[in-house]
């Protein structure tokens, strides 16, 4: 099942999935509550979902996919390669994420690998996952900014004490 408010997403993706072996798209919805109710109609296997889209958006639709059908391995597709986001989606049960921009083999790797019980992440997604640290558990973005500040405003006041002043 496809699930992304771009209907040339959603129509590319559909017949990419068609054209692969041992795939077939069930579906293609363009918002969440649709998506919502095509999961509970149609029991897809995989639900390849936009996180960005009307209605509940991707994140929220995870959450509701993985507690009523637990069974269904859901991969997000985003234009959005981010870290953080890519974190919170495997967080709340993903079991891929792909960036739109991907090359066309990618989308079937990605598809087979969940299809395997394993996770996928796109290339680039998994270099910025990489090279971006995680921040302390329970603080958000904005208290990780201060938090920095005070680091770097500790740091600046060591490196004056460290200094030998002469007063006349």
């Amino acid at each position: 099942l496809v699930a992304d408010d771009q209907v040339l997403v959603r129509a590319g993706a559909q017949a990419l999935i068609d054209a692969m072996p041992g795939f077939r798209c069930i579906g293609a919805v363009e918002d969440g509550r649709r998506c919502l109710d095509a999961c509970a109609q149609r029991a897809p296997d995989i639900l390849l979902l936009d996180v960005q889209m009307p209605g509940p958006d991707g994140l929220q639709v995870a959450q509701q996919v993985r507690a009523r059908h637990p069974h269904v391995r859901i991969v997000f597709l985003t234009s959005r390669v981010d870290a953080a986001l890519a974190r919170r989606a495997l967080a709340e049960g993903a079991a891929g994420y792909v960036s739109k921009d991907f090359v066309l083999d990618e989308l079937g790797l990605a598809l087979r690998t969940v299809a395997t019980g394993r996770q996928y992440l796109s290339p680039e997604v998994a270099l910025a996952a990489v090279n971006t640290p995680e921040p302390p558990a329970g603080l958000t973005p904005r208290q990780c900014d201060v938090l920095r500040g005070i680091a770097r405003s500790e740091e600046h006041t060591s490196e004056l004490q460290s200094h030998s002043f002469i007063s006349y």
